[in-house]
């Protein structure tokens, strides 16, 4: 099973994507609601695989860590992931990511967890 690294430029293209921003409205997002001027041009810089990529400065972190709901560490740490089979107790890692869903998805998500609990609950008991 190989692990593959999830560079900070997949994982800033990963939440932009997940809620439908373009580069230019992510931008003003960005400014209209935290105060960070950034260009379009800049955010697609950010995503840029390679040596050559640079992190942006600890103010703009802050505001996107605020802009998407995550903690700086899972924006920053270069996290692993390992899409094949897994053990049971390595479930846990394939939800890394569930910060990315919106709130409403959280709470499907939810929904659809507590109903195959109940489900499986009934099987075993009845």
């Amino acid at each position: 099973m190989g692990k593959n690294r999830v560079p900070f430029s997949m994982r800033i293209r990963s939440l932009r994507e997940s809620r439908g921003l373009s580069y230019r409205k992510m931008a003003s997002e960005l400014k209209e609601k935290y105060g960070i001027q950034v260009s379009a041009t800049g955010i697609q810089k950010w995503e840029e695989e390679g040596e050559s990529n640079r992190l942006p400065t600890r103010d703009k972190i802050s505001a996107i860590c605020q802009m998407f709901n995550v903690s700086p560490s899972f924006l920053l740490d270069e996290l692993f992931s390992d899409n094949q089979f897994k053990e049971k107790s390595d479930r846990i890692d394939s939800f890394i990511d569930i910060e990315m869903l919106t709130d409403d998805d959280f709470d499907a998500l939810l929904q659809i967890k507590n109903s195959l609990i109940r489900h499986n609950h009934k099987n075993i008991v009845g």
